[in-house]
């Protein structure tokens, strides 16, 4: 190899991908690792053991390098993304106290301190009491003052999962403004921490020496550390770059920068994206997150439980759940008629299926031995698609129908549900040819600075692999919008 060429990861909900890429977006290498077991301490309570994310990612950098020799010295820098909300408490040191407590976690705080009399009078005069109240209780720190207090308190750091990963990557408390998602004193509008006297920091039980400095996406966060450099056998100078959240840069690496564009991620939760140039809320409370493009907007609608479902189903019927490189999900909706036969899943589904917990009895209020698994496949896929219907209108009524539909996330991999999806929204969708994103996204965020693009926007248009248009099935669309 003789280009520059960039080492993106991807430390995602369902695996962690690594990948060599290039200026013309070309995965030039690709490996591979299932995340780490998730743990269930608790009813609603996931965690994974934080240092077994890192590993992953040294893992998945050598094995891409590996594929490619001697391109170790063509890597002009490593950029990283990560998935969102999952936090990680730990010493000076970096050190984890605890599991990583993962973004689906489902634990409330009991007790929360009293936030000052002058915000619990005026939050109902802007009806905001509600939805502070739900912030303060799913916050892992809120829960963990009061639930395994010894954490809190030995912890020096609380830091989200792409935070920790940078320290460890570079020994540097910093990361980027693009991936401040999750239960932290984040200024939406400015993509800056809230000032240390903010009402936020007291209510989410955090301090400004906690949490890392911040920078722009395509800024450099700092070179690897000597041991990581040579751990992956890069050079000692490679420096990371900071990208943005799984689900930017996923919105990214599918060319979506304009505001006329859609894009649905078909990952672990699912979510509908529209890039914004300014910064709006999508409904009273809930901000636009930020854009992996510097000083840009997503405004974003999530369903917790997306590509989830088809995963629980697997692992519930004792089956390898790479339901989609396999071809399950294909084979499934040829074979079984649109309305699976009439069975339903339920309209409201927890954030993350388990097996022993029965999904059947979860999803369909029904026995396995009632129920075969491609019928329930082909149910779990409707009702997904039928959600995000809901969502496709909601947007488009709000911010105006989109001039393109484009498709990222593991989901998209499959040629059936996408036709499926086409015909539930009666719109053509973009496939892209190439599925990985979310790598190639985070490479584009090191655009300006290993190859002199004009900005990571530009490198979107640029790099964007080419894309397939499926079309609605006639008949399909008929049948969905009678049902």
């Amino acid at each position: 190899m003789s280009e520059k060429v960039v080492l993106a990861i991807d430390v995602g909900s369902q695996s962690t991908r690594a990948a060599l890429v290039n200026a013309g977006g070309e995965l030039l290498a690709f490996a591979k690792k299932p995340s780490p077991p998730i743990k269930r301490p608790a009813p609603g309570g996931f965690e994974s053991e934080a240092d077994a994310f890192f590993d992953d990612v040294l893992q998945t950098a050598r094995n891409a390098l590996a594929e490619a020799p001697g391109s170790a010295t063509d890597v002009g820098a490593v950029v990283l993304c990560a998935q969102r909300g999952t936090t990680v408490f730990c010493d000076a040191h970096g050190r984890p106290l605890h599991p990583a407590v993962l973004w689906c976690d489902e634990r409330h705080a009991e007790d929360l301190t009293p936030l000052p009399f002058w915000l619990r009078c005026a939050l109902p005069l802007i009806r905001a009491d509600s939805v502070v109240e739900q912030l303060r209780r799913r916050s892992p720190a809120n829960r963990m003052r009061h639930a395994q207090s010894h954490v809190y308190g030995s912890s020096d750091r609380i830091a989200l999962l792409s935070s920790w990963l940078v320290f460890r990557l570079t020994g540097r408390w910093i990361d980027s403004t693009a991936s401040q998602v999750g239960f932290v004193p984040f200024d939406f509008r400015r993509h800056r921490w809230y000032p240390p006297t903010h009402w936020r920091w007291r209510a989410l039980a955090l301090k400004p020496s906690q949490l890392p400095d911040l920078v722009a996406p395509g800024e450099v966060l700092g070179p690897l550390s000597a041991s990581v450099a040579d751990a992956v056998g890069l050079p000692r100078e490679t420096n990371v770059i900071a990208a943005a959240t799984d689900k930017a840069c996923e919105v990214l690496g599918s060319g979506a920068v304009d505001p006329r564009d859609e894009v649905i991620s078909l990952g672990t939760a699912a979510a509908l994206v529209r890039p914004s140039h300014r910064f709006r809320h999508i409904e009273p409370f809930r901000p636009a997150f930020p854009s992996a493009c510097p000083g840009r907007y997503l405004l974003e609608t999530q369903i917790d439980c997306g590509m989830a479902r088809i995963t629980a189903l697997m692992d519930s019927e004792g089956l390898n759940n790479r339901a989609i490189e396999q071809g399950w999900i294909d084979d499934t909706l040829r074979t079984i008629p649109a309305g699976a036969g009439g069975l339903r899943a339920n309209s409201t589904l927890p954030a993350r299926f388990s097996p022993s917990e029965g999904i059947y009895a979860q999803a369909f209020d029904a026995r396995p031995d009632e129920i075969t698994p491609a019928a329930a496949t082909r149910a779990l896929l409707e009702g997904l698609a039928l959600e995000l219907r809901q969502v496709h209108n909601r947007f488009s009524a709000r911010f105006g129908a989109p001039d393109r539909v484009l498709l990222g996330g593991g989901g998209a991999q499959s040629p059936a549900f996408v036709q499926l999806l086409a015909s539930v929204l009666n719109r053509p969708l973009r496939r892209p040819v190439e599925t990985e994103t979310g790598v190639l996204g985070a490479a584009m965020c090191a655009a300006p600075l290993v190859w002199s693009a004009p900005s990571i926007a530009h490198a979107a248009t640029t790099m964007s692999c080419a894309s397939t248009t499926i079309n609605p099935v006639p008949e399909l669309v008929r049948f969905f919008d009678r049902l």
